[in-house]
């Protein structure tokens, strides 16, 4: 993740999209006097560039350790700044940006993936999907309990979930907006799951078929028991994002 600082202000937030090559330097910078002092690039993936964090609520909020920031609490002129994991929590608290997860190590010593003085929670940025809610509720129209569109199975709502037939990194704004027919009620229970992945898929008469194979013996008896069936949801309008799905399958 990497916070944008420019015209006294943090202005954006960025992923990084890969690592870091090496790069001359812009001739606008300071000449370097030995190899070690050559530029890097860092291509990174805008998301959020309306944030405006000023320079005295950044100094306020950084830790004034961290090599970050000068002696006077402004920004150090350079490339990058590692930012700590609190300190980048901090300013997304200050952009208003309450998409955070927790990361952590478990399983294996803890020694084997950081050094015993950092850490042990990171943050990592998201985005939220703003029209999720608000399609999980008119799919499910006030329902305490709904069928699934693929199973069958009538269960409670809280173990449905709302799935984009067409993947939603395809739809247009339109499409993700065509609540009624671009989603689907899948459980959580497995259906979801299996046609997220591809193992189940909606032939073009809404008839459900195997998808990718498996050699796993649970996963192809859970595939067996749906082949065969009708997809509750498949119709003349939503045909065409099970199409879509398909063919990006494919």
């Amino acid at each position: 993740m990497v916070f944008h600082y420019n015209k006294g202000a943090v202005r954006a937030v960025s992923t990084v999209e890969q690592a870091a090559t090496p790069l001359v330097r812009p001739d606008t910078y300071r000449p370097p006097t030995d190899d070690s002092e050559m530029g890097w690039v860092v291509l990174v993936r805008v998301e959020d560039s309306t944030i405006v964090i000023p320079g005295a609520e950044v100094a306020n909020t950084l830790t004034r350790r961290t090599a970050t920031l000068d002696k006077n609490g402004q920004p150090n002129r350079r490339y990058l700044s590692e930012l700590s994991a609190s300190d980048a929590y901090k300013l997304l608290q200050a952009a208003h940006q309450p998409v955070l997860e927790e990361e952590t190590i478990a399983g294996r010593p803890i020694s084997e993936f950081l050094d015993p003085s950092d850490p042990t929670d990171s943050v990592r940025w998201g985005k939220y999907r703003a029209e999720q809610r608000i399609l999980r509720s008119l799919l499910l129209a006030e329902r305490a309990e709904a069928p699934c569109d693929l199973c069958g199975n009538r269960l409670p709502a809280r173990v449905l979930v709302a799935a984009h037939i067409k993947p939603r990194r395809d739809c247009t704004e339109a499409e993700r907006k065509d609540f009624a027919n671009v989603a689907m009620l899948l459980c959580a229970l497995g259906c979801d799951a299996l046609f997220e992945w591809g193992y189940i898929k909606v032939d073009p008469q809404g008839v459900i078929r195997r998808g990718t194979r498996t050699r796993n013996a649970y996963l192809a008896d859970r595939v067996a028991t749906l082949d065969g069936r009708r997809c509750r949801k498949h119709s003349k309008v939503t045909a065409a994002y099970f199409e879509a799905r398909a063919l990006n399958a494919g």
